[in-house]
């Protein structure tokens, strides 16, 4: 992993991401609900989402703003 320059937004995100990851693993850190035990239902991650959105007045983030759809998406990702 590394982050090139001239890439566009997208793979620039995800380099990074796949930088943070690797260092993560690195210092035995984990990097998804499942490597911390944790395997939530449907209905919990919707839960977990809703509790974030009613938190944060709706929607949250500063560069994009994420919507509770975007948070149900942002917890499957991290199973």
């Amino acid at each position: 992993c590394g982050i090139p320059a001239g890439q566009s937004e997208k793979q620039t995100v995800e380099a990074g991401i796949c930088t943070i990851e690797a260092f993560f693993r690195r210092i035995g850190m984990p990097v998804s609900l499942t490597e911390l035990g944790i395997r939530p239902t449907n209905a919990q991650i919707a839960e977990l989402a809703a509790g974030c959105a009613r938190a944060t007045g709706g929607s949250c983030g500063s560069i994009k703003k994420l919507t509770q759809a975007d948070m149900i998406e942002i917890y499957k990702m991290a199973q």
